[in-house]
C-alpha cells in the first residue's frame, strides 16, 4: 500500500472527495444567502454563478473519476488523454463492477451533458 501507485490512487480519492464537498457547498447556495433574521435572498446573478459552478464541478468530478479508474486499473493513459467513455470501454474495466455501476446511473446522470454545458459556460 505504500507504493507510488497506491499514493496516486489515494490522492485521487482525496481530490474527488474535495470536489464532492464543493458540490455539496454549491447546492446549499441554491437556498440563497441569509439577509436579516428570517430572510434568504437569491439574486439572479448569484443563481447564474451558482449554476455555473455546479456544472463545472460536475464535469470536473467526472474527469477525476475517469482519471481514478485509469490509475486503479493501471491503464497507462496520460492524464490529458483520459476520457470517461474511453476508460469505461477498456476490457479490464468492463469485466469489473465499475461498468455496471456507471450503466446503472447513466440514465440518472447525463455525464456527457455536463461536459457540453461546461464548455458552453466557459466560453
Amino acid at each position: 500500500m505504500a507504493g507510488e501507485h497506491s499514493r496516486d490512487v489515494l490522492k485521487s480519492l482525496v481530490d474527488i472527495d474535495n470536489i464532492h464537498k464543493e458540490i455539496c457547498s454549491i447546492l446549499k447556495e441554491f437556498s440563497g444567502r441569509e439577509v436579516g433574521f428570517f430572510c434568504n435572498v437569491l439574486t439572479i446573478d448569484h443563481l447564474i454563478l451558482t449554476i455555473k459552478f455546479y456544472i463545472i464541478s460536475w464535469a470536473t468530478i467526472t474527469d477525476m473519476i475517469a482519471a481514478l479508474i485509469n490509475k486503479v486499473f493501471d491503464l497507462g493513459f496520460e492524464n490529458q488523454d483520459v476520457k470517461l467513455d474511453l476508460v469505461l470501454r477498456n476490457k479490464q474495466v468492463r469485466q469489473s463492477n465499475v461498468s455496471a455501476i456507471f450503466d446503472s446511473t447513466r440514465n440518472m446522470i447525463s455525464f456527457g451533458r455536463f461536459k457540453k454545458h461546461r464548455n458552453a459556460v466557459c466560453t
